[in-house]
């Protein structure tokens, strides 16, 4: 099976204002950032070593359960701190795990990379890394606090650690927010068909937020970038499969 090329894109693409950088949280674990199993793993120790947890045991279960559900996990941990008034030191160990490798961030410059595009920039990460690029007047911390996307201004459409109030990174958190009218009506405008949006560093975690954004803009052509080895023609498969579905139709 052969993958397929990547879509043309115009001459002009650097400087074209038409176009959304959707980031995910693989564009900042390139610079060192805690992803969501390492996240959980952070919650539930600071919790052990602060001797919220009532055993060594409720320690271990929920170990066991980071590999395979480190939104649950977290989610826990959050209940945790919050039952015994902690939650401040929940937000300060969260803000200290998204915190970069300042080695890997001068190696590899990413986001100053991203800047250097015209773009509307929208993240689902909640980490600081991205926002010092931006004059503060163009920093939304709230997707919601403003009535449309504009160029070279940076939505976080999960709130960021600066304003811990703002933060969607719970099960119920994310619930909370997707039912709101509001958020589904700004993602059918980011997908309406006036914009290209290309998502970036979108692991599996984010991808269960992208599938329900498709689904609910139902306009456009989409595409997924994945890497792949040139032995890897089984995973092609089954990743063309998945995404090509005809509910889905994006194509890898």
């Amino acid at each position: 099976m052969e993958i397929n090329p990547l879509p043309k894109l115009p001459e002009d693409f650097r400087n074209d204002p038409k176009k959304v950088f959707f980031l995910g949280s693989g564009v900042s674990r390139i610079n060192g950032v805690a992803g969501w199993e390492d996240l959980a793993k952070g919650l539930i120790v600071e919790a052990r070593d602060k001797e919220l947890l009532e055993d060594h045991y409720q320690y271990e279960i929920l170990f066991q359960q980071i590999s395979t559900n480190p939104r649950k996990v977290i989610s826990i941990a959050k209940n945790i701190f919050q039952s015994q008034r902690k939650i401040k030191s929940y937000h300060a160990a969260i803000k200290r795990l998204l915190r970069p490798d300042n080695k890997l961030k001068e190696k590899f410059p990413i986001y100053s990379i991203l800047k250097s595009f015209e773009a509307v920039f929208v993240t689902v990460n909640i980490d600081e890394l991205f926002c010092d690029y931006f004059a503060k007047t163009h920093v939304h911390f709230d997707v919601l606090s403003s009535n449309s996307f504009n160029v070279n201004n940076l939505y976080y459409l999960h709130g960021n650690i600066r304003k811990p109030k703002s933060v969607v990174l719970t099960l119920d958190e994310y619930l909370t927010f997707y039912r709101k009218l509001d958020v589904i009506d700004r993602l059918k405008q980011l997908l309406s068909g006036e914009f290209r949006v290309f998502f970036i560093g979108c692991g599996m975690r984010e991808m269960e937020i992208l599938e329900y954004i498709v689904l609910k803009s139902g306009k456009g052509r989409h595409y997924v970038l994945l890497d792949f080895f040139q032995h890897e023609n089984g995973r092609l498969k089954f990743e063309n499969d998945y995404y090509g579905s005809e509910s889905l139709g994006i194509s890898v």
